[in-house]
């Protein structure tokens, strides 16, 4: 589903990550995008964080939603 952005904007990190929920005995899996780092940042175990970001804009419409990207915890 990224594609026509990666055309645009170039390599980005795509992974599958486990969010806790906020009472921390349960965790949910959902794709994400990373960013604010390079794709090589990445790696399988670490630890991320969530952030709001653009992530396209359609017929003057443009779309947020989460974005991931390294934490130093």
């Amino acid at each position: 589903e990224f594609a026509e952005q990666q055309a645009r904007s170039g390599d980005y990190a795509a992974a599958i990550v486990a969010l806790e929920t906020d009472s921390g005995d349960e965790t949910v899996s959902a794709p994400a995008m990373g960013t604010d780092a390079d794709p090589a940042d990445f790696s399988v175990g670490d630890r991320i964080e969530t952030t709001i970001r653009r992530i396209y804009t359609q017929e003057g419409v443009t779309r947020y939603g989460f974005k991931i990207r390294p934490t130093s915890e």
